[in-house]
């Protein structure tokens, strides 16, 4: 985790104190679990992007190549 980012974090959602600094680590776990969604939300995009592609498009056969790749090792179980 980068503190600056954490720092950041934690002014844009009103975690500071009095004087308006964050300086606490008490914000740490919610600050991850917002990094965490948003990793999720970003994957669930580019998957929805892979697999409404143009097969012809370079993400069409990005989408193609995951599914040989997702069947090859199925086979080498």
């Amino acid at each position: 985790m980068k503190i600056k980012n954490y720092i950041m974090w934690c002014e844009d959602n009103g975690h500071v104190d009095e004087d308006g600094k964050a300086n606490s680590m008490a914000y740490a776990d919610e600050y991850m679990q917002t990094l965490e969604y948003e990793k999720e939300h970003r994957n669930q995009a580019l998957q929805k992007e892979l697999e409404e592609a143009d097969p012809d498009s370079l993400y069409g056969m990005m989408h193609s190549m995951g599914k040989l790749l997702k069947e090859r090792e199925k086979i080498k179980k």
